[in-house]
């Protein structure tokens, strides 16, 4: 009825209405909470489809298969009920969620619950002030030509609550991480996108895997494999924090503030730098399996974070 309401308007002002709609970020998503978006394709009901709203991880290329070429998609990312773990991140971290998007093949991005206006604007209105890494990310982000050559970090999703939602949208519920470990040394998996492939025009780009484990102690010791390639641990630090994380409490709803440093939190940071061979672009494989424990470990390691960060010199 819609659809043919704006068609109507079309015709008698002489030039298209269109019509979108908003729906989970992958295929999956669509079925849990009935929205056919194939058949909304092949009858030619919608122009735009908005995916996802709180997601870094949208199945574009899924989603692209299902529905064709006719229909924009444009994946959308809410930055205060945002992906757990990562809100108001810094701007090398809403580069990496963008340019993932435009690499996958979406042609246009969303922005929902952003604060963009100056802190003279939102003092005159009486509204918090948003990070600046949304308006620098405004500068940047709708473009894969502003993205290119600039620092990112690409991220795998995280689960958590959401406080207006049923079924699949907005939820993240199939989200891979937090994951516990096996003490059997069988290993985690993980699909890790990476927009940017080594090197990017004049520059020289670097990438270091970043994880972060709960419940681990300094002496326990890691296999990590990015692609089927062994990573050497550079950096090791028992003593790390985060502020969004909160094992072993369950994970606040999001868009829970402020976020308080627990002074009391030992979270284990291991960083392995990459050789410029085995990191590709698009599609990575990341394995994490534990190797050895200290004696006195008891209870399993968490991975809570899984993260690429790619860093540009000028050569």
């Amino acid at each position: 009825m819609v659809r043919l309401m704006l068609l109507e308007v079309a015709r008698r002002r002489g030039r298209p209405l269109l019509l979108a709609a908003k729906v989970p970020q992958n295929l999956e998503g669509c079925g849990v909470d009935g929205f056919d978006v194939k058949t909304w394709s092949e009858q030619h009901l919608v122009d735009v489809l908005t995916l996802g709203s709180r997601s870094m991880e949208v199945d574009v290329e899924g989603i692209r298969a299902a529905v064709g070429n006719d229909i924009q998609l444009q994946p959308c990312f809410d930055d205060h009920h945002a992906t757990d773990g990562y809100r108001y991140g810094p701007i090398e971290f809403l580069r990496g969620v963008f340019a993932n998007h435009f690499q996958r093949g979406a042609d246009s991005a969303v922005t929902f619950n952003w604060s963009i206006g100056p802190p003279d604007v939102c003092r005159i209105v009486g509204t918090d002030v948003g990070p600046s890494a949304h308006r620098a990310a405004y500068q940047e982000t709708g473009d894969p030509k502003t993205l290119a050559g600039k620092d990112k970090f690409f991220a795998i999703e995280r689960r958590g609550g959401y406080p207006w939602a049923d079924g699949f949208f907005n939820r993240n519920d199939s989200a891979p991480l937090p994951q516990q470990l096996s003490d059997d040394g069988h290993p985690a998996n993980f699909t890790l996108h990476i927009s940017d492939a080594p090197p990017v025009n004049n520059a020289q780009a670097g990438l270091t895997l970043r994880c972060i484990f709960f419940q681990a102690f300094e002496a326990d010791v890691f296999e990590i494999r990015f692609n089927g390639t062994p990573l050497s641990v550079t950096m090791r630090d028992a003593q790390w924090k985060d502020a969004q994380i909160f094992s072993p409490k369950p994970q606040p709803i999001s868009g829970y503030k402020p976020y308080p440093v627990d002074p009391g939190q030992h979270l284990l940071r291991l960083d392995c730098a990459l050789p410029r061979e085995v990191w590709k672009l698009g599609r990575n494989r990341v394995e994490i399996r534990v190797s050895s424990r200290a004696f006195s470990a008891k209870s399993p390691v968490q991975i809570e974070k899984v993260e690429a960060h790619v860093k540009y010199e000028l050569a």
